[in-house]
């Protein structure tokens, strides 16, 4: 059983199967940066395709068929034809850090100063015909075909096609996240983000100290925050266990907020450790 290229999961958001017009350029040209899949099985024949979407443009052809793989334009050429032979159409919406990740990886899918679909691509020959019962006959055949027409998942388990899990794409993610991306700018932006919500949201802590650290676990980021507050303790400046028992379950919170917030565009399993500790300012 053969493996599909690794490309990140995204977010789907429409699926169809062409039948020409304008689906496909409408599709691309909605697209900010993402890659549209077409999988065809005709007349016994598969192939699994990419086109790699950016700001509206195409920017990158992949395509398997026969155990053969073809990139960028040369790719892009057999896509075109394909088209003609009504494909299943996934449209994959892609974070800016899963775009990127694919440029580094993939650079053999770059189509350079890109590529666009022929506006005739896909559309049917008109053909005249006087007698009615060949025209209805036609029409009959064709919906009954359409009828039979698989689902991808359908055709990639006919044949024998194995998808990447979403841990091994995660595991590709990771690498180009820790080993060429870089982590720091995501540390940065929580540690931030955290100290903003707590002067905003919890006015008792008069001064805190936020630090994080970034690891890998597997093919999970776990982020290691650690913070230490001040608080207002009255004149005796006393402990108040349970306003700090409050104050560590609202802190928790806005830690989970800021990181699912600074991480949407990450789109791997994010785990977090917390150490809080308090201190006693006096009456300010």
């Amino acid at each position: 059983m053969m493996t599909l290229i690794k490309l990140p999961n995204g977010k789907e958001i429409r699926n169809f199967r062409f039948g020409g017009g304008g689906e496909v350029s409408n599709s691309i040209k909605m697209l900010k940066k993402g890659y549209l899949r077409m999988t065809v099985d005709y007349k016994g024949e598969f192939s699994d395709s990419f086109l790699l979407v950016e700001n509206g443009r195409i920017k990158g052809a992949y395509r398997y068929s026969k155990g053969e793989v073809l990139f960028g334009k040369e790719a892009f050429v057999h896509i075109l034809d394909d088209l003609k032979k009504e494909p299943f159409i996934s449209v994959v919406e892609l974070s800016q850090i899963q775009f990127d990740m694919i440029k580094e990886y993939f650079p053999q899918v770059i189509i350079e100063n890109g590529a666009s679909i022929p506006s005739t691509i896909g559309r049917e020959k008109t053909v005249k015909r006087e007698d009615k019962k060949v025209q209805e006959r036609d029409i009959k055949e064709k919906v009954e075909k359409m009828d039979k027409v698989d689902s991808r998942e359908e055709i990639l388990k006919k044949y024998h096609i194995r998808e990447p899990s979403e841990e091994e794409v995660n595991a590709v993610l990771m690498d180009f996240l820790f080993n060429v991306r870089g982590i720091e700018d995501i540390v940065k932006n929580v540690e931030s983000g955290i100290k903003k919500e707590l002067k905003e949201k919890i006015p008792k802590i008069k001064k805190s100290r936020v630090s994080v650290d970034a690891e890998r676990e597997r093919n999970s980021l776990v982020l290691n925050i650690k913070i230490e507050a001040a608080y207002s303790g009255g004149i005796r400046k006393k402990r108040d266990k349970y306003l700090e028992e409050k104050m560590r379950e609202d802190i928790e919170k806005i830690c989970r907020k800021v990181v699912e917030e600074m991480c949407k565009d990450i789109n791997v399993k994010t785990d977090i450790n917390y150490e809080i500790n308090f201190k006693v300012k006096g009456f300010i």
